[in-house]
Parts: structure tokens; sequence; C-alpha cells
């Protein structure tokens, strides 16, 4: 008998009971509706090769988990422990041997960090109009060369395009639509993007060498 959608939802909502999707082992992962043996051991796999989950949304990257089946797994899931206290999240990053991406975070998550709190709005109100190339342009909002130093070890400007999820893939500001939809095609059949291939289309769609220095595929071993 299959389990009812809503009434596993309900009773999440009550008992706070999300799956860490970054530490739960393969019968807690197998708990959560849609995910079976297979699914559970794949995602234990991405975890091995690839590191912990940086957002949900990540979990697309994962063979036989689309777009829809996260809907309905979000509510359900996080990447955060619910004992994670604001102050600790550089070295949460650190842990999840990770980078928090200054061109991504949220306004919450760059107030997370205490040498950029104050300078959220700033970084929020740049990106309005361009990205950050580098991180050493935080310092065009105020942000001293003794914070950025602190700092470099766990932030970044970059973006992995193996990594970021299809759906914050589509929403990169400043890229043609086409080239984002083109590179989207391709991840959201699971396809591995090599370098070669984003080379070529950046070629193909002419864009502009400052974002190009933006996205980046890690060499295959």
């Amino acid at each position: 008998m299959r389990y009812n959608f809503f009434f596993l939802l309900l009773i999440s909502v009550i008992l706070n009971a999300t799956v860490n999707i970054n530490t739960a082992d393969k019968n807690e992962l197998m708990k959560l509706p849609y995910i079976g043996e297979k699914k559970s051991q794949r995602i234990i796999d991405y975890r091995t090769k690839y590191g912990n989950f940086r957002n949900v949304e990540e979990l697309t990257n994962v063979s036989g988990i689309g777009d829809k089946t996260l809907e309905k797994l979000r509510p359900l899931i996080t990447i955060n422990s619910h004992n994670q206290k604001e102050d600790n999240s550089l070295r949460f990053a650190k842990d999840l041997n990770s980078k928090i991406n200054i061109n991504l975070a949220s306004g919450s998550e760059l107030k997370m960090i205490s040498s950029l709190g104050d300078k959220a709005r700033k970084i929020m109100r740049y990106r309005n109009k361009h990205y950050f190339v580098d991180i050493d342009e935080l310092r065009y909002i105020g942000v001293s060369q003794e914070d950025l130093d602190s700092l470099k070890d766990f932030i970044t400007t970059k973006i992995d395009v193996n990594m970021i999820s299809c759906e914050e893939f589509l929403k990169l500001k400043f890229f043609e639509k086409k080239f984002l939809e083109d590179i989207a095609f391709y991840k959201k059949k699971k396809i591995r993007i090599k370098k070669s291939f984003l080379q070529k289309r950046f070629e193909e769609y002419n864009i502009d060498k400052n974002l190009r220095k933006l996205l980046f595929v890690k060499d295959e071993e």
C-alpha cells in the first residue's frame, strides 16, 4: 500500500521531522516518499563523490530525481542541522567542503556572515547591476582588506555548472537566455557538462569575457 503524500507531509510538519539529506543514512532516506532503495543509494553515492549538498535544488543532479519529485520532497528535506547557529555559517561552509557564493546567496544568508552582515543590502544592490567577478570587488562596497583575507577561504564568486541546479542556473542574470536554456537542456538529461563544451557555447553565444569567468566545470578525473 502506497503512503499518501499529504499524510506524510502533515506528519512531517507536526513533528518537524525534516530529513537532512547531508547526514541521513540509507534507511532514513528511504523513509521519504518517492525515494526507494536505489535512489537513496544514489544520493549517498553523490555525496561521497561530490561532497554534501549545498542546497536542496542540487538533489535534481541525482539520477531519477527531477524537478517534480523535488517539489514534493521540498517540505520534507533540509541541508541544515536544526540547531545550527547563525554565527557558525563559515565553519559550516568549511565542514561542507564548499564555499558561500556571494553572487547566489540570499540576503539572509549573507547576513549570517559576520564580516558581511551589515553589507548584505549593498551586495544585493551591486548584484542588481552586475555580478562580482572576483571577491576583491567587495572592497567597492566597503569591505576591508582584513575582512577579505579572513573570508577568502569561505566565499566565492565562481559557479560550477555541473553542481548548480537547473532551476538556479536558468535564473542567472546577465547571461543570454538562449545560452542558459541550451546548457540547461543537457543538465536536465543528467549529462555532465565538459569544459570544451562550455567553451564552445561561450563562443557560439558571444558571452562577455567577465561573465565567462564566473562559470566553470571541474576537470574530469
